[in-house]
């Protein structure tokens, strides 16, 4: 009961945020990317590809790694 009831919450959670999809735009980003061989997960990677597919700002406390791609903007917050 407990498991459920936390899975409940977190599902709820979870809603009631915008995501951002890996679309088309996004994956060819993300194949421009992946030819430099920045040396980055690939998580980080399509991460990065969403980001810049929206022109967006991506809001990180790892900025050591995505600073490797010069032009994603990066913010952290926790500084």
């Amino acid at each position: 009961m407990q498991a459920y009831t936390r899975f409940h919450k977190a599902l709820l959670f979870y809603q009631r945020i915008a995501w951002l999809p890996f679309n088309d735009a996004a994956a060819t980003i993300f194949d421009q990317l992946r030819a430099k061989k920045l040396r980055l997960g690939t998580n980080d990677l399509c991460i990065a590809a969403i980001t810049l597919s929206v022109s967006g700002v991506l809001v990180t406390r790892n900025s050591r790694d995505f600073q490797r791609i010069l032009d994603l903007p990066i913010q952290d917050w926790t500084i």
